[in-house]
């Protein structure tokens, strides 16, 4: 559950970072006017895939992304992780495409 509340210390979130698994998925469970902002940029793409309430985004675990910031609301979702697939994707992308400028090349799945 990430969510942004006036007065208390945020987490509105999550750094860049890879999952060490074969495959990740989550669910979105929020409605989109539940939030603003949000999505999970990807570095190699450039790119935040903005889901809406009841898909699912499925990536490879060894992708680097990150939860980009809310900033207002409350955004929930389901996050698993499987192994066993070995995909065999490398993420080689450079650290330099963390910008945040890049965070607002937004995919959106509705």
């Amino acid at each position: 559950k990430y969510q942004k509340i006036e007065g208390q210390k945020p987490h509105t979130g999550v750094e860049m970072h890879y999952d060490g698994c074969d495959i990740t998925w989550q669910i979105m469970l929020s409605e989109p006017g539940d939030y603003d902002a949000g999505g999970t940029y990807f570095r190699y793409l450039q790119k935040t895939v903005v889901v809406d309430k009841g898909q699912v985004l499925i990536h490879p675990g060894e992708l680097y992304h990150k939860g980009v910031d809310i900033t207002r609301g409350t955004r929930r979702m389901i996050v698993g992780f499987m192994d066993g697939f070995d995909p065999g994707i490398i993420d080689d992308s450079p650290a330099d495409h963390d910008s945040s400028k890049y965070e607002h090349n937004e995919i959106r799945t509705y």
